[in-house]
C-alpha cells in the first residue's frame, strides 16, 4: 500500500462473539452475491468449526451482488439470523481489520451498520483452502440497484454525511487496500494504449470514437483535487445501501470491503453517479436526474448543518461539482480498455455475445452520463450552492 494512502486509526473494542452467550442479531443486512467459487452447502468443516453458534443446515443463498458469495444463516439461541460470505479473492483478507475499526467507529457514534461476528477463538476471519469466509451481524430492510426517487436521495445523502462525521478524527492504519482504483489518469492512459495497439479487434473503431468522445470531456473539465481526502466508504452506490421496507428511508450502508481513505471527490462524485442516475448503469442513454441529484446534495449538507466551516463546505462543494462528471469518465475510460481486452466478470452472456461487447455498453452509458452532468452544469452548480448555504 502507497504511504500517501495510510491513515491511523485507533481500534476499538472487539465484535460481538457467537461463541459465548447468545445476542439478539437486530441489525440490518442486504443480500449481495458473486459466484467466487465452488462453495456450496454443506459449508467447509473449517467454517462451520469457527462460528459453531449456526445452524449450517438451514443456510440459504442470497443473490443480487457482485463481489462476495452471500448466505443467510439461522443463529441457535436468538432470534433472527446472520449472513456468511466467502470473500471475493480480490481483497486482502486484513481488510476486515479496517472494517472493524470503521464499525465500531459507526456503531458507537449511533450510525447503524452491520458489523463483524468473531469466530468463538475470537477471529474476524478465516482462511481456508476454498477461501476466505467472515460472518456479519443482519439487518432487516430492502436495497434496490436505483434510487425510489427524492425522497430517498435526500435520506441517502444525509446517511452518508453521518457516516463521513461519525469516522472523521479516526487514526487507524488502512491495510490491505486495493490501490488505483481512482487512478483517473492511468485508466485514461490505459484505454490511449489500448485504443493504439487494439486496431485488428471488431470493437475496435467504436472503442477509439469513444475515446475521442472521453478527451473531449476531459479537456472541458477541471483538474479535481485529490487533497481533500476523508474516510469514506469507497463505494456508496445505491445497491449498497439498505432501505427501509418502502425504499424511502436510508438506514445503513453495506458492503464495506473498500473502507478506508479516499479523496472526497472520488468519493461524492462516485455517489452522485450512482444516486442521480436512475435508469441504472446498464441504460444505453442515461442522463442526471436533476431533482434527485438536488434532493441527494441537499441531504449530504444537511447531515452536517452546524459542523462545517466555509472552507470545508467550499471544499466539498466543489468535490460534488467536479466528482460527478470525472468517475463517469474514469468508468467510461476503464470500461472502454476493458472492451478491446475482452476482460470483465460480471460479463452477462444472456445479453451480450461478448465480455468486450458488454463492457462497450457499459463504457456509453457512463460517457453519456457524464455528458449529461456538463450539459447541467450550471443547475447543479445552483443546487450545490443552495445546499451548502443551508448548511451554516
Amino acid at each position: 500500500m502507497e504511504e500517501a494512502a495510510r491513515t491511523r486509526v485507533m481500534l476499538p473494542r472487539s465484535s460481538a462473539s457467537l461463541g459465548g452467550a447468545p445476542r439478539p442479531l437486530e441489525f440490518y443486512f442486504c443480500p449481495q452475491l458473486m459466484e467466487v467459487g465452488a462453495v456450496d452447502a454443506p459449508f467447509p468443516e473449517g467454517v462451520r468449526r469457527a462460528w459453531p453458534g449456526l445452524v449450517w443446515a438451514e443456510a440459504e443463498p442470497l443473490e443480487g451482488g457482485l463481489i462476495n458469495r452471500t448466505w443467510m444463516v439461522p443463529a441457535t439461541g436468538a432470534e433472527g439470523s446472520v449472513v456468511v460470505q466467502r470473500v471475493s479473492d480480490i481483497f486482502d483478507p486484513r481488510i476486515h481489520e479496517n472494517i472493524e475499526a470503521v464499525t465500531q467507529a459507526l456503531s458507537e457514534a449511533g450510525v447503524c451498520t452491520p458489523t463483524l461476528v468473531r469466530t468463538g477463538g475470537g477471529a474476524l476471519w478465516v482462511e481456508l483452502p476454498e477461501g476466505t469466509f467472515r460472518v456479519l451481524t443482519r439487518l432487516a430492510g430492502r436495497c434496490a440497484p436505483a434510487l425510489s426517487g427524492e425522497v430517498a436521495a435526500r435520506s441517502v445523502g444525509t446517511l452518508l454525511a453521518r457516516f463521513h462525521g461519525a469516522l472523521e478524527g479516526l487514526s487507524n492504519e488502512f491495510v490491505g487496500m486495493r490501490g488505483g482504483v481512482h487512478d483517473t489518469p492511468r485508466h485514461l492512459e490505459a484505454l490511449a494504449r489500448a485504443v493504439e495497439g487494439g486496431g485488428a479487434h471488431r470493437l475496435y473503431d467504436d472503442v477509439a470514437r469513444l475515446n475521442d468522445a472521453t478527451l473531449a470531456c476531459v479537456a472541458a473539465l477541471p483538474e479535481v483535487s485529490l487533497h481533500e481526502t476523508i474516510i469514506g466508504h469507497g463505494d456508496p452506490k445505491a445497491g449498497n445501501v439498505i432501505f427501509n421496507e418502502g425504499l424511502t428511508d436510508a438506514v445503513a450502508l453495506i458492503d464495506l470491503d473498500t473502507v478506508g481513505p479516499i479523496a472526497l471527490a472520488h468519493e461524492l462524485g462516485d455517489a452522485l453517479r450512482s444516486w442521480c442516475n436512475p435508469a441504472g448503469e446498464d441504460h444505453p442513454a442515461p442522463k442526471v436526474d436533476e431533482g434527485a441529484h438536488a434532493a441527494a446534495v441537499q441531504g449530504y449538507f444537511e447531515g452536517w448543518r452546524g459542523r462545517l466551516t466555509p472552507g470545508r463546505r467550499a471544499e466539498m462543494a466543489e468535490a460534488l461539482r467536479v466528482g460527478l462528471p470525472w468517475i463517469c469518465l474514469e468508468l467510461s475510460a476503464r470500461f472502454a480498455a476493458d472492451a478491446l481486452e475482452e476482460r470483465y466478470f460480471g460479463w452477462d452472456a444472456s445479453a451480450f455475445p461478448s465480455r468486450g461487447a458488454h463492457n462497450l455498453w457499459r463504457a456509453r452509458g457512463q460517457l453519456a452520463l457524464a455528458q449529461s452532468a456538463l450539459r447541467c452544469e450550471g443547475l447543479r452548480r445552483a443546487h450545490i450552492a443552495r445546499a451548502a448555504s443551508s448548511a451554516q
